[in-house]
Parts: C-alpha cells; sequence; structure tokens
C-alpha cells in the first residue's frame, strides 16, 4: 500500500514494490484525479482518491442520509462493527461451486445475504437471482452480521 502524502512518492513507491514482487496486490492513495493514470500505469492495481470518497458521502449525507448512515456502520473501524461486506472467491472443491443462489442458503444458515457476484472477466452480476448457478472462480460480495461475515470468509477463504 502506498498512502504517502505525495503522487510522485506514491508513484515511486509503487513502482519500486511492483518492480520487487510482479504478483503482488498493490494499492494507492492519490491526490487528484489527474495522479490516477499515473499510478496504474506505474502499477498500481487499485487507486483511492480520499477527496472523491469524502465528496460522494457528503452528498449521500445530504440526499440519501439513511444510505450514509447504513455506511457509517458498515465501514466505522472501531470495536463493535454489527454489520460487514466480506468476500468469498469460490475454488473448484467448494461446496458452493456448482449451486445456485437459493441451494447455497446463505440467508438462513447463516444470516448473510450475497449482495453481487464477480464473475471471472470481474463483471457484476447485482442482486443475483436466486436461480443463479455459481462458478468457480466466482467471488461472492456478501453482508450480514460482522461475525458472520468474518466465519464464513475464515471458512471459505476471503480473498
Amino acid at each position: 500500500m502506498a498512502a504517502l502524502d505525495s503522487d510522485a512518492n506514491n508513484v515511486l513507491t509503487v513502482l519500486t514494490a511492483r518492480g520487487l514482487n510482479p504478483k503482488l496486490l498493490v494499492v494507492s492513495r492519490a491526490n487528484s484525479d489527474a495522479s490516477e493514470s499515473k499510478l496504474r500505469r506505474a502499477g498500481a492495481d487499485r487507486v483511492v482518491t480520499p477527496e472523491d470518497i469524502g465528496g460522494h458521502r457528503l452528498a449521500l449525507a445530504l440526499l440519501r442520509p439513511a444510505v450514509h448512515d447504513l455506511f457509517d456502520e458498515m465501514f466505522s473501524f472501531g470495536m463493535d462493527v454489527a454489520v460487514d461486506v466480506g468476500q468469498i472467491t469460490i475454488p473448484p472443491d467448494s461446496p458452493f461451486a456448482g449451486q445456485t443462489v437459493a441451494r447455497c442458503d446463505l440467508r438462513r444458515m447463516r444470516n448473510v445475504s450475497i449482495l453481487a457476484i464477480r464473475d471471472t472477466r470481474g463483471v457484476f452480476a447485482l442482486n443475483p437471482d436466486a436461480q443463479r448457478v455459481l462458478g468457480a472462480g466466482e467471488t461472492l460480495i456478501v453482508i450480514g452480521p460482522a461475525e458472520a461475515v468474518y466465519e464464513l470468509e475464515a471458512m471459505y477463504g476471503g480473498e
């Protein structure tokens, strides 16, 4: 993770990290939208612009206050987080591979809902149909009580 105050220093850090390990997942902070493309060219897999996130959260607080409050609940980093979002990548030997969303029965068994499925091409299917069949290599994006999400990720290997 490159999270320095200077975009130039973040580019140098990303280049160094990528040079040391081409397979490393590299995440970087950008202080401006203009720097995002430079960081990606330097080798960052993900780029986060805190000002953009802050602006989005301010707009949510004004226009959709209940959604803002839910995000506060989900993304608070204190103790006692009640709800969380997690991910489970389905290996070929997973009990979920080849099952439908309904047959996985995560809502009844774990009180966790599948928000989305990211397929092997990186395309998201939001609010997937109950009859959608899950394939190996796909990633489930789940929401539920924090403890249940953590247990599922531990059991089935969150990415």
